[in-house]
C-alpha cells in the first residue's frame, strides 16, 4: 500500500495583496484606537455628570446622562433625576412640569405621581388668568374684529387685559403670540408681514390648545372646537409651505448682483421654484434711478401656477427713455397647493 502526503504550498503574497493585508491591519487598528478614544471621552463625561448630581444642578446632570445613552447606568441615573425634578416641581404645585419630567421617568412610583400632576386642581393664577382670557377669545369667535382696521386695536385690548399675567408661564405662550402679530402690524406689508402674521396665528392657536389641554379651557365649546382646534394640523402646514417659499426666494434674490437691466427701460429677472409646493403669487418690482433713492416706478407681476422645480422669469418695463439702474422685489404669496 502506498502513502501520499498532501502538503499545502504557501504562496508568497503579491506587492498587491501584501498591501491589502497592511491596509485591513491599520483599519483594525484605527478602530481600536476610535473606540479607546470615545470610552475614554464617555468615561470622563460620566464622570462628569456626577460631579453636576452631586452638585445639585440636576439639569445639567440630566443632560450629560441623557447624552451618554447607554454608556453603564447612565440610562437609570437619567430617569432617577428626572423623579427628583418631577417631585422638586410638585413641591412648587408646578403641575405641568411635573407631569412633563415623570412621564419619562419610569421610576419608582412616577407613573402614580403622574396620574397625580394630571389630576391636580388649576392653580389659583392660572384660573385667573383663564378667566380673563375667556371673553376675548369669545370675542374673537364671534368674528367681529376681523377688518384690517381693528387688528391693532384687538391686539392691544388683549394685551392690556392679560397683561397682569405677564409672568405667569401658563400666559406666556399666548402671549408671545398677540406681540409677534403685533408687532408685524407695525412694519410695511410685504412678504415678511404675510409669514410673520401666519406664525403668530399658528402659535396663537396651539397656545389655546395647549390651554384646553393642560386646564381644559372652553372645552366642550363648539364654537372654539370649530375656529380653533379643527383645522390646525392644515394651518401648521401651510405654514411651513410659506417658510420654505419665502426662504427659497429671499435666498435665490440674496445670491444675485441684481437684475438684468435691458435698454435701461426694463428688467428681468429668472427664479426656480426650489421647493415641494406649487403656488401662486404677486411680485411687487419697484425700480430706481441711478443714486438709488428716487423712485421711477413700480409693477405688479402676477405669477400662476408655480411647480415645483419650475422656472419663472420676472420682467417689468417702464415704458420710456428713464434709465433704470436698480429694482427692488416684494412679494405677496395669494395660493399655495400641497403637491401629495
Amino acid at each position: 500500500m502506498f502513502c501520499y502526503t498532501v502538503r499545502r504550498i504557501r504562496q508568497k503574497p503579491t506587492h498587491e495583496e501584501g498591501a491589502t493585508e497592511i491596509r485591513k491591519l491599520c483599519t483594525l487598528l484605527l478602530t481600536l484606537a476610535l473606540c479607546l478614544l470615545l470610552s475614554g471621552c464617555a468615561r470622563t463625561d460620566y464622570k462628569r455628570a456626577g460631579v453636576l448630581y452631586a452638585a445639585g444642578d440636576l439639569e445639567a446632570a440630566l443632560a450629560a446622562y441623557t447624552a451618554l445613552g447607554d454608556y453603564k447606568d447612565s440610562e437609570e441615573l437619567a430617569e432617577r433625576i428626572r423623579y427628583d425634578l418631577g417631585k422638586a416641581a410638585m413641591a412648587e404645585e408646578n403641575w405641568e412640569a411635573a407631569a412633563d419630567y415623570f412621564r419619562d421617568a419610569h421610576y419608582n412610583d412616577s407613573e402614580a405621581l403622574l396620574e397625580q400632576c394630571e389630576t391636580a386642581p388649576v392653580p389659583a393664577a392660572v384660573e385667573d388668568f383663564l378667566k380673563a382670557l375667556e371673553p376675548l377669545v369669545t370675542e374673537r369667535l364671534k368674528g367681529t374684529t376681523a377688518q384690517q382696521s381693528e387688528l391693532v386695536p384687538m391686539l392691544k385690548k388683549e394685551l392690556a387685559a392679560l397683561e397682569p399675567f405677564r409672568e405667569l408661564e401658563a400666559a406666556q405662550p399666548y402671549l408671545a403670540s398677540l406681540e409677534l402679530q403685533l408687532a408685524t402690524m407695525d412694519g410695511i406689508v410685504d412678504h415678511s408681514y404675510q409669514l410673520q402674521w401666519q406664525q403668530g396665528r399658528l402659535q396663537r392657536r396651539e397656545a389655546l390648545l395647549r390651554l384646553r389641554q393642560d386646564y381644559g379651557f372652553m372645552s366642550g365649546d363648539a364654537a372654539f372646537e370649530k375656529e380653533i382646534a379643527e383645522g390646525i394640523e392644515e394651518l401648521r402646514a401651510y405654514v411651513a409651505a410659506l417658510e420654505a417659499i419665502d426662504r427659497d426666494i429671499t435666498a435665490q434674490l440674496n445670491a444675485l448682483t441684481g437684475f438684468t437691466v435691458i435698454d435701461k427701460s426694463r428688467a428681468e429677472l429668472t427664479l426656480t421654484n426650489n421647493t415641494r409646493y406649487r403656488f401662486e403669487a404677486e411680485f411687487i418690482l419697484q425700480m430706481f434711478r441711478a443714486d438709488d433713492t428716487q423712485f421711477i416706478k413700480e409693477s405688479t407681476v402676477p405669477m400662476a401656477d408655480i411647480d415645483p422645480g419650475e422656472r419663472y422669469d420676472l420682467m417689468a418695463a417702464i415704458g420710456s427713455t428713464i434709465q433704470v439702474e436698480s429694482v427692488n422685489v416684494d412679494w405677496w404669496i395669494t395660493e399655495i397647493e400641497m403637491m401629495g
